[in-house]
């Protein structure tokens, strides 16, 4: 008899986990993947500025060649040597990685067109407020990136 109500309690759970799985109440994820201006102004303020910190590949080769350091690296040559060039791995240049301000500039334009309820030129007054709101970008930084922000916002405009 401790059997069968074991199992009974079983399959009432399992049951009621099926049960309260299958609602129908995807609104408040889709509320969560929408884009709006304040959350795509933070994007891009992020990337912008994570862009002006990493260092350029002529500054590294700079430094290194200053320290006394083969630009290339001696572990990469060793590498090379021991196990042949396909141990490397294949990774872009540096500086040929992440974005530059016009790629970034229509990314932004792009993600503008997805949010539902504004036109681009009001995403746009937006971005542009908080650019010129932020305290960690000097002024010819917010001038250089709401200049690439008007230039995109325009061709996506553009029929």
């Amino acid at each position: 008899m401790p059997r069968l109500a074991h199992a009974a309690s079983a399959l009432m759970t399992a049951l009621s986990l099926l049960v309260a799985g299958c609602s129908d109440d995807e609104a408040h994820l889709k509320e969560l993947a929408r884009y709006t201006p304040e959350i795509l102004s933070e994007e891009v303020l992020t990337r912008y500025k994570a862009s002006l910190k990493r260092p350029r590949a002529d500054a590294r080769a700079k430094a290194a060649a200053k320290s006394g350091r083969d630009v290339d690296g001696d572990k990469e040559r060793e590498i090379v040597d021991r196990l042949g060039p396909e141990a490397l791995s294949h990774d872009a240049p540096a500086d040929g990685k992440g974005m530059s301000l016009d790629e970034l500039a229509a990314s932004t334009a792009r993600k503008a067109g997805l949010i539902e309820g504004q036109s681009l030129q009001e995403v746009l007054s937006k971005l542009s407020t908080a650019v010129e709101a932020d305290p960690g970008l000097p002024d010819a930084e917010k001038d250089k990136l709401k200049d690439a922000l008007h230039a995109a916002f325009k061709a996506a405009a553009a029929p």
